[in-house]
């Protein structure tokens, strides 16, 4: 862990501390999520982010992976994730059956009834399930025909609010509380499917990075403020400091002085 972030963590820290209040302590609450950067799972080169689960052969052709008429398998995340953002572009036959996992409770085991599972079938027998389904949960709103050409989902997971666009059209938009939290998986089953351009952009609450940095803090064993020479703000953090962040030294240097020099170095 580089001096530097603590250094910039212990300034967000003191916000709440020149105030004369501790900060708030961690809970289940959910305020605004912070986006991070687009993460790409797949982009054509390798399946280093994935498990291949089942029976399934999957192939890397060109920019895209495929699987074609082979046993059920698929290619499951190596990371979990709650909320979300995720891009995914497809090609499907027209007899294709597949689909896309997310929150699945359990990495090894895949199915509709332990994730949400977003339907990859032009012709399934219950047209409430074809292509753009929530399985079982949310219908498509508008049927799209997608076989033989090259689509896009574009998904967005938060709390118990899913929004999903195909190929630019609004399919889904509902509320569930089924599942919470866990890898995302792709489908190989009946008939081809390729899959290219996969990329997630996971959603942190405030709470979640404030635990994040917390924990971060201890495994360096100190931040580093540079603070304001107040004789306020320095008796209140003789007195608080200790008891809001055990385990965690605090070394204070004079927000006056050559402070911006030694962030460059460390």
């Amino acid at each position: 862990m580089k001096r530097l972030s603590l250094i910039m963590i212990a300034g967000l820290l003191l916000t709440a501390c020149a105030q004369d209040e501790i900060p708030e302590p961690i809970t289940d609450e959910a305020p605004d999520a912070v986006v991070t950067d687009w993460i790409s799972l797949f982009y054509g080169d390798d399946l280093n982010n994935f498990e291949q689960v089942g029976d399934g052969a999957w192939n890397i052709i060109d920019n895209y992976v495929e699987s074609v008429d082979g046993q059920v398998g698929f290619l499951v995340t190596k990371d979990s994730y709650q909320d979300f953002d995720l891009h995914v572009e497809f090609w499907p036959s027209s007899d294709v059956n597949s689909g896309v996992f997310m929150r699945c409770e359990n990495s090894t085991d895949i199915a509709n009834e332990k994730c949400y599972e977003l339907n990859i079938m032009d012709e399934h027998p219950r047209r409430y399930n074809a292509t753009g389904a929530i399985i079982n949960l949310a219908p498509p709103i508008v049927e799209i025909k997608t076989a033989d050409q090259w689509n896009t989902f574009e998904i967005s997971v938060r709390g118990d609010h899913i929004v999903i666009e195909l190929n630019g059209t609004l399919v889904v938009d509902f509320r569930d509380q089924s599942f919470t939290a866990g890898p995302i998986g792709f489908q190989g089953k009946n008939g081809l499917i390729r899959f290219r351009n996969i990329q997630v952009r996971p959603h942190k609450s405030s709470v979640q990075i404030g635990a994040d940095t917390v924990a971060a803090a201890r495994m360096e064993g100190s931040v580093v403020c540079a603070c304001p020479p107040v004789r306020s703000l320095g008796e209140f953090l003789n007195a608080k400091w200790a008891t809001a962040f055990p385990g965690i030294r605090l070394e204070r240097i004079s927000a006056v002085g050559d402070w911006p020099a030694r962030i460059s170095v460390e």
